[in-house]
């Protein structure tokens, strides 16, 4: 997975937060935990081996749950302007030549999109040619209306079956209803595969 980039997000504060709650509340937790532990000889031990509640503790704790899982709530999501797309879509695409803008062929295939907070990957594997394609660098634009953009660069590797293709690198630009849960949108391939195409996509509940 790699870093998405995200317009007008305010992760920055949200994290500036969870440092300043991990730094009041790593005492009283320390506190709570000598507390219920009252044998000092365990608390001995413990101490030794790094096991107190440190500031540091508790914010990582909260920081892997927040980009985790709690983003993906909705006030949460709203406030940090982002929205979650991951889970697994049917995709059906139609591709072109640059040279004659003809239509090569219809291809089917799968594209699954795992996300957190801060990380994303795109995968999208072909049902005849089996080749695949994952995201190397992405930006994910939520709209005012319930639709956000997917950008993402892409790197393709074909089956060492899959005959007549060759590694190549692409760009992807998918525009995703939220409501109705499809998106739709075209790829470009770089000079040296001579494609484009475009793309539709249905989500997978399955």
């Amino acid at each position: 997975m790699h870093s998405y980039t995200k317009k007008d997000n305010k992760f920055e504060k949200v994290v500036f937060g969870l440092a300043i709650i991990s730094y009041i509340v790593a005492p009283y937790l320390s506190t709570l935990l000598g507390k219920y532990l009252k044998n000092e000889t365990v608390n001995v031990v413990l101490s030794n081996l790094g096991l107190t509640i440190s500031s540091v503790t508790i914010f990582s704790i909260l920081y892997f749950v927040l980009t985790k899982w709690l983003w993906k709530i909705s006030f949460i999501s709203h406030y940090l302007n982002v929205t979650n797309i991951s889970g697994t879509w049917r995709c059906e695409g139609i591709g072109y030549k640059y040279d004659n803008g003809t239509i090569k062929n219809d291809w089917t295939g799968t594209i699954k999109i795992i996300q957190t907070l801060t990380k994303m990957e795109v995968v999208l594997t072909t049902d005849k040619s089996q080749s695949r394609s994952t995201s190397v660098i992405s930006n994910l634009e939520l709209h005012e209306t319930k639709e956000c953009t997917l950008s993402y660069m892409y790197l393709n590797r074909p089956n060492d079956t899959s005959e007549g293709l060759n590694e190549h690198e692409g760009f992807c630009t998918l525009v995703f209803d939220l409501e109705k849960k499809k998106a739709k949108g075209s790829y470009y391939t770089n000079p040296a595969r001579k494609t484009y195409g475009t793309m539709i996509l249905d989500y997978n509940s399955k």
